[in-house]
């Protein structure tokens, strides 16, 4: 499934659900999201702890979900926001491992536009 698909399938059920999908790109209802973002990200955290797979599994989906459904109330399209930073970390140097297991960034990286990408969704800084 693309993620565009996805993103389809959560606006429409949050439209059945009656939950706002909106047009305009702004923050909104920060405190809810952050909460829900923290209860999903703290239920696979405990997942991967417990070495749950099926819990990493639910949590990890329902961490997309949710992250898609915050897009979706502050009308982010995440398609091509996702396309840019995926092409950001293209610029990334193989190999560069950091002592954390994290891939560094290197000489070569470009940082993602998304401020470009943000503003052909309408949004004005």
């Amino acid at each position: 499934m693309s993620l565009n698909d996805a993103q389809l399938r959560v606006w429409s059920w949050r439209l059945r659900m009656a939950l706002p999908v909106n047009g305009s790109v702004a923050v909104r209802n920060r405190g809810l999201h952050i909460d829900l973002l923290r209860e999903e990200l703290d239920e696979t955290t405990a997942a991967l702890s417990a070495g749950d797979v099926v819990g990493v599994a639910d949590g990890l989906a329902d961490l997309i979900v949710v992250a898609l459904g915050v897009a979706a109330d502050c009308g982010i399209d995440l398609s091509p926001v996702f396309d840019e930073v995926m092409k950001s970390n293209a610029t990334k140097t193989p190999g560069n491992l950091r002592p954390d297991g994290k891939l560094g960034k290197g000489d070569a990286f470009v940082r993602p536009d998304l401020e470009t990408v943000l503003a052909k969704q309408g949004w004005k800084r």
